[in-house]
């Protein structure tokens, strides 16, 4: 042969090999999932995982806004009432079972049955008769929700909403499939077993190690989907997914230690280093069931006596804004409340915290004392260090107990708690907030607050469309929660994000959410 052929032979072996070279992208995770079962998800790290699985109705663009998934399109009825979805044509399970729209209404059906316990059931109450049948008074064949044929899907709703686009975009309401359930109740999410509709399907999970996604042949633009493998490796100690990540072990990781971002974005490749805003609050929850936070006097001091500035200026110092509101601070068309010491200076904040816990029957011979439960983490310990600092100053002492996301979690859940730390991220609308403190919502109103006119009010705007009357009405319900110290807000969050130079799709947006299939890498 030739030198100048078998040159060009051997290049296009190479070439051949590149093309069929499989693409593998390796993530880290915020923690271990508990589930992977979208009626049950909670936590972020389980989000990610679950993005990447299933579609629904409604999907999430790179920039964080709902578009088109497994509906193609949609019409409204003129009273605002009922929405018509047609479902694109050829979908199918990935086990090549066709999905038809019978599989959402036995999704919806689940996510609102009282058998399931879906922890954000309450998040969907607006589908008609949603409430009635989650308790058990309706039968589920109640719900608002029918299949006319295999592509028609319908929703009717008990009042119009102006977020319906969002609320399909939650997991509660991604498609499961049926038949697979129908064999397999208990086990169906586990390797091997799980079935999903999105661009990627389960491979391995080794639980506290790591969970392997394949792609998806048989979904409906895997042609688009450019990478072929994606491992979520667990990592709740971000110092540890740092040394990973520069180490060539990840090539994405949602987060890294704040104080870290000067020296990281010297020492990594340019543009690796990401921070954006994001619509996350962080809170204090407190068990209003029990003392001493079922005393209004003794959570007005506690909030009284956290400096946010010191929180987000000293120890945070990345774009993170004081919070004094139940909504993060810019959401669009929100004009945040705000407590009425707000203004006052720490130095009178401290002295009326003082008295407050006086009158609540504390003092220097009979201090207040509780446990104050955090995830654990370099980060969440200094901010809660500093926050025990604070509440020393007038006299509180309060002891850490730092655990892993799910277990922290999972304690906030069953109310085996006083205080602790909570982040909630969600789409951009109040609606999604004041849902944290219904008497409903059974499972994220973790201290068990309670108030008929904050119930009230929250549904009031809820089924208001006029956004600007909507809003409002959403401000008044913050300003009682917040005349209650029903929670303590912190400050409101930002994405802090670790992004290798050569993964490419992917965009800062406000819900920090990035679903693999809108990346590629371009490796040399």
């Amino acid at each position: 042969m030739p030198r100048r052929a078998a040159i060009a032979l051997f290049a296009g072996v190479l070439a051949l090999t590149a093309a069929r070279a499989e693409t593998i992208l390796n993530r880290g995770n915020l923690a271990e999932p508990g589930t992977l079962d979208p009626a049950q998800q909670t936590l972020v790290g389980e989000y990610e995982i679950m993005s990447d699985l299933f579609m629904g109705l409604m999907q999430i663009s790179p920039q964080g806004l709902p578009i088109p998934g497994a509906a193609e399109s949609w019409s409204v009825s003129a009273d605002g009432r009922t929405t018509t979805f047609k479902l694109r044509e050829g979908l199918v399970w990935s086990d090549g079972v066709k999905l038809t729209a019978e599989d959402f209404v036995f999704t919806f059906r689940r996510a609102l049955d009282p058998k399931t316990r879906s922890p954000l059931a309450g998040m969907v109450y607006k589908i008609k008769n949603g409430a009635a049948v989650n308790a058990g008074k309706l039968p589920l064949s109640a719900l608002g929700v029918s299949a006319p044929d295999a592509r028609t899907f319908v929703v009717e709703l008990g009042e119009p909403s102006p977020v319906l686009s969002w609320l399909l975009t939650q997991p509660v309401l991604w498609p499961v499939p049926r038949h697979v359930i129908a064999k397999h109740p208990t086990d169906w999410t586990k390797p091997g077993i799980l079935v999903s509709n999105g661009p990627y399907v389960l491979k391995e999970w080794r639980p506290h190690d790591h969970v392997t996604l394949v792609k998806n042949p048989r979904f409906f633009e895997a042609a688009k989907v450019k990478i072929d493998t994606v491992n979520y490796y667990p990592i709740d100690d971000v110092a540890a997914a740092v040394k990973r990540f520069r180490a060539g072990e990840l090539d994405l990781n949602m987060d890294f230690p704040p104080q870290d971002a000067a020296r990281l974005k010297q020492i990594l490749p340019k543009g690796s280093v990401l921070t954006s805003t994001n619509f996350r609050i962080v809170y204090l929850a407190v068990n209003h069931l029990k003392p001493p936070f079922n005393d209004v006097r003794v959570r007005r001091a506690v909030s009284l006596a956290i400096d946010r500035e010191v929180l987000t200026g000293q120890i945070l110092r990345l774009g993170e804004v004081p919070n004094t509101s139940l909504m993060p601070v810019g959401l669009p068309g929100f004009t945040q409340g705000a407590p009425d010491f707000a203004a006052w200076p720490m130095a009178k904040r401290r002295e009326e915290a003082t008295r407050l816990l006086a009158a609540a029957g504390y003092s220097a011979a009979r201090p207040l004392k509780f446990e104050f439960d955090i995830v654990a983490g370099l980060t969440q310990k200094r901010v809660a260090v500093a926050i025990a600092d604070m509440l020393k100053s007038v006299g509180i002492a309060v002891e850490l107990r730092a655990e892993d996301t799910p277990v922290h979690y999972g304690r906030l859940r069953v109310r085996d708690f006083t205080m602790g730390t909570v982040s909630w991220l969600q789409v951009p609308d109040p609606e999604f907030y004041t849902y944290l403190l219904l008497t409903s919502s059974t499972e994220e109103n973790y201290g068990g607050y309670s108030n008929p006119k904050f119930d009230a009010k929250h549904a009031e705007a809820a089924r208001t469309v006029d956004m600007k009357k909507r809003m409002a009405l959403f401000r008044e319900a913050d300003q009682i929660a917040l005349n209650d110290a029903a929670q303590i807000p912190l400050y409101t969050s930002v994405n802090r994000s670790l992004v290798a130079p050569y993964v490419k799709g992917w965009e800062e947006n406000p819900l920090a959410e990035h679903p693999t299939r809108w990346m590629w890498l371009e490796k040399k």
